[in-house]
């Protein structure tokens, strides 16, 4: 399986967007794609009508040993399943202080769902946290969406440092793309 992240610490550039068009052309060419939604406001899980409300299984039973086959859930298109986001998991950041091994726990259920999936797309949180880090720590390749104004490339430097440091830590290299995302080019801070 390949596992790729979909990952920025600035806000509404696109990830989530990315990671939903990707699945769709991915499923549409006969992949089977796994979407793991680790932004604890569920953007992702929202988008396939997956309330927050009971809280569905989904990604923080990951963080407890859940299996994926477990967590994962159809989403009503062919070839694509979905891993839901819950709000309990921005209570990791504070687990991780006692709860030594949750920087790669979500690389563990990766790897246990292997075989079972063609790709894995990682809609990650824009912040530096644990799930980002969990993300970069699993994946072969990171996807960077970015706008193309001064701000958000101020932002994608960050990232940049963040995956370097990332793929300095687990000793082997992390293929990294930069996806432009809302260029408008009537306007002179999108050149």
């Amino acid at each position: 399986m390949r596992i790729w992240a979909i990952a920025n610490q600035k806000g509404g550039v696109g990830k989530t967007t990315s990671a939903l068009c990707l699945a769709r052309c991915l499923a549409d060419l006969g992949q089977r794609v796994l979407l793991v939604d680790l932004d604890p406001h569920g953007s992702l899980s929202r988008a396939f009508g997956i309330a927050a409300e009971p809280p569905p299984q989904g990604t923080f039973d990951l963080f407890n040993g859940e299996s994926i086959a477990r967590v994962a859930r159809a989403t009503g298109q062919a070839d694509i399943q979905l891993v839901a986001a819950q709000a309990a998991m921005a209570t990791l950041e504070r687990r991780s202080a006692t709860q030594p091994g949750l920087g790669l726990a979500l690389h563990r259920a990766l790897i246990g769902a292997d075989g079972d999936h063609d790709f894995a797309l990682l809609d990650c949180p824009p912040t530096l946290s644990l799930l980002l880090v969990n993300a970069l720590a699993a994946c072969d390749r990171l996807l960077v969406p970015t706008q193309t104004d001064p701000l958000a490339l101020h932002g994608l430097e960050g990232m940049l440092r963040t995956a370097a440091m990332v793929e300095r830590s687990r000793g082997r290299a992390l293929l990294r793309q930069i996806l432009p995302t809302l260029y408008d080019r009537r306007t002179r801070t999108s050149s």
